[in-house]
């Protein structure tokens, strides 16, 4: 999802008027990675281009900072998703030699049991 700053937002209509803001309906919802709610003004698609690449892009308008989301930034360039990387054998398949064949694959259908420690505090780390 991408956020543009009601700034910018403003700052870009000056000098199209084209340009039309969408409103956001009730059901869209957007929040920060700590599941805070984050206020939509409204949407608006803008033409990007980078290099030789267009898209039309959708823009969240709100009052926190501009940001491109992860696949318009694929889309556009800007990064590119790595979804391998071969270092050699990775120190934990030694440590837990009996749980790991050095394979990457699924789980089978067997049980198993996760213990989490008491008091452990669960972090969520962004995608």
């Amino acid at each position: 999802m991408n956020c543009l700053n009601i700034r910018d937002w403003k700052n870009i209509a000056q000098n199209n008027n084209r340009l039309k803001l969408q409103t956001v309906s009730s059901s869209e919802k957007l929040g920060a990675y700590n599941d805070t709610p984050i206020e939509l003004i409204g949407a608006i698609m803008l033409p990007c281009i980078r290099g030789k690449i267009k898209a039309e892009v959708k823009f969240h308008i709100t009052n926190k900072r501009t940001v491109i989301g992860g696949d318009d930034a694929e889309r556009l360039n800007f990064v590119k998703r790595i979804y391998e990387i071969d270092q050699g054998q990775p120190q934990v398949f030694q440590e837990f030699s009996d749980v790991f064949d050095e394979k990457l694959g699924r789980i089978s259908e067997k049980e198993f049991d996760i213990e989490v420690q008491q008091g452990a505090v669960p972090i969520r780390f962004p995608p």
